[in-house]
């Protein structure tokens, strides 16, 4: 799938760079060489590249609205973390060997954990009552998408999407990207970390995080979606010492 999309998004650079290349040349700043191109066909590229930047500005007025939320989850409604949350985030970040700086924060703003940011990332951890048991199992989980630099590659399939905004390949690769990280960080942190919380603690913990943010979502398919989901990656887990 990768390989699908970045066919899609090279193939036109290449073509111009080739054709700028050719135009820009000394003798042919009149006359193009390299491509022949009828009346009709000169129309149709030039009402397709209008209609390839307004989707191009759409999206970057829709990054930059993301961004400008982003920005705003910072400064608004986030305490600092308490002493106990802090050393058991260094730990966890000595324990996986972590270079990247981490920060950790608690915010009225977030209704699930999730790691913000690009060179230095935050994790935000809302306002609730956990266990120490569920503290412990959402730390591993975040900081496993940290190790694995998982929100590096959204951000770089985000930029594809705005670029490619027409191209249905890459948002395919969003949806698998998600799936496929979210069922690889399960993996890591039940067998590869000093987690201390058995399958059935970590996926009920999991289960219990998704019906909190069903309230959010819109739509009976959506939430049947997100559960299927969740199904899926238990049964990934569950079967994965026996494959």
């Amino acid at each position: 799938m990768l390989l699908l999309v970045a066919a899609f998004y090279l193939i036109p650079f290449f073509y111009l760079v080739i054709r700028a290349l050719i135009i820009l040349s000394e003798r042919n700043l009149k006359k193009e060489i390299l491509y022949l191109w009828t009346p009709r066909i000169a129309e149709i590229r030039t009402i397709l590249a209008f209609v390839w930047l307004c989707g191009l500005i759409w999206g970057i007025q829709g990054g930059f609205h993301k961004l400008k939320g982003m920005l705003k989850l910072r400064v608004m409604n986030v305490l600092p973390a308490e002493n106990e949350l802090i050393q058991l985030k260094n730990r966890i970040v000595e324990e996986l060997n972590i270079h990247q700086r981490v920060e950790i924060c608690r915010s009225y703003s977030v209704i699930s954990p999730m790691v913000i940011g690009v060179w230095k990332k935050t994790v935000y951890i809302p306002v609730a009552d956990y266990k120490q048991n569920e503290i412990e199992i959402l730390l591993y989980h975040e900081l496993t998408h940290v190790k694995q630099h998982i929100t590096g590659l959204k951000n770089f399939v985000v930029l594809l999407q705005v670029f490619q905004w027409f191209n249905p390949c890459v948002y395919v690769l969003m949806g698998a990207l998600d799936e496929w990280s979210e069922t690889l960080c399960d993996l890591s942190v039940y067998y590869d970390t000093k987690c201390n919380a058995t399958i059935k603690e970590y996926f009920e913990f999991a289960i219990q995080e998704a019906e909190k943010e069903q309230t959010m979502l819109s739509g009976f398919l959506t939430k049947l979606q997100r559960l299927k989901g969740l199904s899926a990656r238990f049964e990934k887990i569950r079967t994965y010492s026996k494959e």
